[in-house]
């Protein structure tokens, strides 16, 4: 994965007013899966929420607003890594519970019954909803 570091941060303004409640026009699609909208074309009409149909362009933020999307940016970067290594936490986490059960002693008993917890939790959030028949 290339470094975060070296990649220059932009924002997006209204070429007007300089706001930054702006968008682009875009078409999305549904996906039953995920049970989300997932962005599908996007199309070259902008606008300004609060000049209308112009023009944004693309800056380069400074100083505090700058320091702030850093600090925004490594959160993301935090949550999207999290998110790509969840299984292998899972993984991890389902081996050491299987090797330290047989050996459970006074000791570990808290944290085997707190990875079990969690465990549990994870399944439980995984659990398919029920089909509706009356629908």
């Amino acid at each position: 994965m290339p470094s975060q570091t070296n990649i220059p941060l932009i924002a997006y303004r209204c070429s007007q007013c300089h706001g930054k409640d702006v968008g682009y026009d875009a078409s999305s699609a549904f996906n039953e899966a995920s049970q989300t909208w997932e962005l599908g074309t996007e199309y070259d009409s902008a606008w300004c929420n609060d000049c209308g149909d112009v023009p944004i362009e693309i800056y380069h933020p400074q100083g505090d607003e700058l320091q702030a999307l850093v600090v925004l940016r490594a959160e993301h970067i935090r949550k999207e890594r999290l998110a790509e290594n969840a299984q292998d936490l899972y993984d991890a986490l389902t081996g050491m519970v299987e090797a330290l059960t047989p050996h459970a002693t006074e000791q570990n008993a808290l944290i085997l019954a707190n990875a079990h917890a969690v465990l549990a939790r994870i399944n439980d959030d995984a659990t398919l909803p029920a089909a509706n028949p009356g629908a």
